[in-house]
């Protein structure tokens, strides 16, 4: 099973943000989402998330068209993770976490015990198991981050679909992130991230797309698509690959 995208386009008032796009997204793999800005990748997500309807073509949830998935049916496959949670409430990490069971229960009922289990198990895979008492507002970005990522696993969907996730994080926070949903790949979940960020796409996705010019200009896998020549064409700057004898890959640009 699978998310597949079939002959997808979609205009906002006639302005084309992308045309006849054709790709697949399996579970067990990190899938980056490169493009300048304007590209239309948070387009794409929104229509992946069912926020936007598409004009033109198919997009298939393991085998089913998504227009005939229900808003709670869909959410309890596919989970969004911002960037950030904004609001004044003081919750704690642990109301945080269980209001990702919320799709499960009906409208005014209350989490049972099931849905409590399911958090704590989503805070145990993260190690947060210390921070349930700890209010979310107060806590650094990147533990707001790892959070944000336990009320999606809370949630039990399959599909986790991230908007640049650590684009405010220092370097520690980063890579922290990054593992963290390395290893959520490695048990079976689709992980699909938009990043500015090509060096982390090198590092830790397993699949990368490439949005330019309203097409998809880009689609395999990072090693082989991630070339000097198309990095630069890209950013429009000049941009080198250094490979290290471990086969890591290290992206230099000459201007600074």
């Amino acid at each position: 099973m699978a998310l597949e995208i079939q002959n997808l386009s979609f205009a906002y008032a006639l302005k084309p943000v992308f045309e006849d796009l054709n790709f697949r997204l399996d579970y067990g793999q990190i899938h980056a989402l490169l493009g300048r800005n304007g590209a239309g990748k948070s387009t794409l997500f929104k229509l992946i998330l069912g926020f936007l309807k598409a004009q033109e073509g198919t997009i298939l949830l393991d085998g089913k068209n998504l227009s005939d998935y229900g808003p709670r049916e869909l959410a309890r496959k596919i989970a969004f993770i911002p960037q950030k949670q904004s609001g004044s409430f003081p919750y704690t990490v642990w109301e945080m976490v269980l209001m990702g069971t919320n799709p499960q229960i009906s409208l005014f009922a209350q989490p049972g015990h099931k849905e409590k289990q399911q958090a704590e198990n989503a805070l145990r895979s993260l190690g947060l198991e210390s921070f349930r008492l700890r209010r979310y507002d107060l806590l650094s970005g990147g533990e707001q981050q790892l959070v944000l990522i336990a009320r999606a696993l809370a949630q039990q969907s399959r599909i986790l679909i991230l908007d640049e996730p650590t684009s405010e994080l220092d370097l520690g926070r980063r890579v922290e992130v990054m593992q963290r949903l390395k290893m959520l790949a490695s048990e079976g979940y689709m992980v699909v991230l938009s990043t500015h960020n090509p060096q982390q796409v090198l590092s830790y996705a397993d699949h990368v797309l490439i949005l330019n010019a309203g097409t998809l200009d880009g689609d395999g896998a990072p090693e082989s698509i991630l070339t000097a020549a198309k990095l630069s064409e890209l950013y429009s700057i000049p941009v080198r690959l250094i490979h290290g004898e471990q086969g890591e890959t290290a992206l230099i640009t000459d201007r600074v």
